[in-house]
């Protein structure tokens, strides 16, 4: 095992002793305690470390998975929602318990997603500045005689 690859991730402290261990590993070396023994720890502190990260990204793609089909259910669910609520145009009690739900709550909410408001114009309109067309007079008659109608 290298001692160099794994210091750079050790413990301040353990990086020092082990530096020093390699130094001096002729005056520095007991029984159960020597260069090897600390490189060999700091190996399995680099597998562990290791395991963690594997651990990690397995644990980011299965929280992406869940997403997805978390996606996937309320897509489904709002689906069936839809579905009985066409049903429930005819079945009162099937309409009562659907104005429950939470799907039911959320399409009573103003949806603005992608709307652009129109620019509110000096005159307070808000048309954007297009002209409008004049109003017609309220005897609900149409703007032209018989005569300019071309049938044929």
């Amino acid at each position: 095992m290298t001692i160099d690859a794994s210091l750079d991730q050790m413990p301040a402290a353990a990086r020092e002793i082990l530096e020093l261990y390699k130094e001096r590993s002729e005056q520095l070396r007991f029984p159960d305690l020597d260069t090897e023994t600390l490189a060999d720890a700091a190996g399995a502190l680099r597998d562990a470390r290791g395991q963690v990260a594997s651990a990690r990204e397995a644990l980011e793609r299965a929280r992406a998975s869940e997403q997805r089909q978390e996606e996937v259910l309320l897509a489904m669910s709002r689906r069936a929602f839809a579905y009985a609520r066409v049903y429930a145009q005819t079945d009162p009690e099937l309409a009562d318990r659907l104005g429950a739900f939470a799907l039911a709550q959320d399409d009573r909410k103003p949806r603005r997603v992608g709307k652009k408001k129109k620019p509110v114009e000096a005159d307070g309109r808000g048309d954007g500045g297009r002209k409008r067309a004049a109003p017609s007079d309220a005897s609900g008659e149409l703007p032209f005689d018989e005569g300019q109608v071309g049938l044929g």
